[in-house]
């Protein structure tokens, strides 16, 4: 998954208020085993539960790749999804509790290309 969820939502800063809120872009250029691009658009917003030590978010994106791959094949695959994130900070600990959910739905489109040896 590429996107900003390598670190929980408790590690925004919230300031002030008990709500909170995201945008994030990710784009990316492949160049090893295949030729092309991937990206992700997201946002989203969150909200404490101050007296339980839990943050709440939700959030939508969109995601796609585009590649070239070996001997004429291409792979193409783009989608939206949802994604919630429920965090705990454990009371008295340096510790976050966190359960990440996503469901999407993307369309892909795959040609595959072969390399035939002559004989």
């Amino acid at each position: 998954m590429n996107g900003a969820h390598h670190r929980p939502l408790t590690e925004m800063a919230v300031g002030d208020s008990n709500s909170c809120a995201w945008v994030s872009g990710d784009a990316g250029r492949e160049y090893r085993s295949a030729n092309g691009y991937i990206g992700l658009a997201e946002m989203g917003g969150c909200h404490d539960f101050a007296a339980q030590g839990i943050r709440v978010g939700l959030g939508v994106g969109s995601s796609f790749s585009n590649l070239k791959l070996a001997n004429n094949g291409n792979s193409r695959i783009q989608g939206q999804y949802g994604i919630a994130e429920v965090d705990w900070q454990i009371p008295n600990k340096p510790l976050v509790a966190s359960l990440l959910g996503v469901y999407g739905q993307w369309d892909g489109n795959l040609r595959r290309g072969y390399a035939i040896a002559g004989t």
